[in-house]
């Protein structure tokens, strides 16, 4: 449907809708992984939109980008405003297709900016449209995430809710991502469950490596992380690693490596997890107060 919808404006004589294939283009090079995020800002800056549902369009579509670049204080800037124009529109319709595009990225935002009220807004506002049920599990996904430390309830019903749609529709790295964040929450709240997941890569083996910490199987765990080339894992698994790995030694160090790499990754939702542990080794409150609020310059 996109190909046919950015080839029939193509043809059009009027050159807004020209335009507005060219943006449709860029869109489907980015669902197909064809240019780099860097390429996709080069090619987005060309267009000098007057229609506002264009600059919505072009406000929302750099914010994805600057999230794949892990450049959340970029989104910030650029997403300033749009609510504002959003607002102006007159079709509900069309108003709720902008909110749902904007709610999706700034609670994914806000969630790891541990903004969690902010989070849980925009996650709401899109439980509560009618247009669109294919996203709503989206949005369970980021609500059962925000409650991951609160709670295993909440969490727990937010996370199957999503687990349920993505099963159905056979969305299979939906399915893995909430199964992972589903045994860690089982994991962290010390519910009894056999872990069933694939080894089949890093993440999942650090997962289960923490079920067996919880489980109180520390030797096995230990051996098990003993065994993970560091080198091999990206900024998202050293920061579990040395967070599992100060579980298992109860040094300081890890943990702040653990930290380093949440911040390293902007990541100040789970760079809770080491910071409470270093609170109860005794660790300066001021301290780990300013590192939980940290933001890279």
């Amino acid at each position: 449907m996109l190909e046919n919808t950015i080839e029939l404006l193509s043809n059009s004589s009027n050159p807004v809708d020209k335009e507005w294939a060219a943006m449709y283009d860029l869109i489907y090079l980015r669902r197909e992984k064809l240019l780099t995020p860097m390429e996709q800002l080069d090619r987005i800056e060309v267009f000098k939109p007057k229609e506002v549902e264009m600059k919505i369009l072009k406000s929302i579509l750099k914010a994805y980008i600057y999230s794949d670049l892990q450049e959340r204080y970029s989104i910030f800037l650029h997403i300033s405003g749009t609510d504002e124009l959003i607002d102006s529109l007159t079709s509900t319709f069309i108003k709720d297709s902008f909110n749902i595009r904007l709610g999706l990225i700034m609670s994914y935002v806000y969630l790891f900016e541990n903004d969690l009220e902010k989070s849980r807004e925009y996650s709401y506002s899109i439980l509560n449209q009618s247009f669109f049920e294919n996203v709503k599990a989206n949005a369970h996904h980021n609500l059962g995430t925000s409650f991951l430390l609160e709670g295993y309830e909440k969490a727990s019903e937010h996370l199957n809710k999503a687990l349920d749609f993505f099963m159905y529709h056979n969305q299979a790295t939906k399915v893995k991502q909430v199964d992972l964040n589903l045994s860690f929450l089982q994991s962290l709240w010390n519910k009894d469950f056999a872990y069933t997941l694939s080894l089949d890569n890093h993440t999942c083996f650090l997962t289960y490596i923490y079920y067996l910490i919880k489980k109180g199987e520390s030797i096995l765990a230990l051996e098990h992380i003993n065994r993970i080339a560091i080198e091999d894992l990206d900024q998202w698994d050293k920061a579990f690693y040395f967070y599992y790995k100060g579980l298992l030694s109860q040094d300081k160090t890890d943990y702040y490596y653990s930290v380093e790499y949440f911040s390293n990754l902007n990541n100040f939702f789970h760079i809770q997890l080491p910071l409470l542990e270093l609170k109860k080794l005794g660790e300066n409150e001021v301290a780990l107060r300013i590192l939980r609020s940290r933001r890279r310059k």
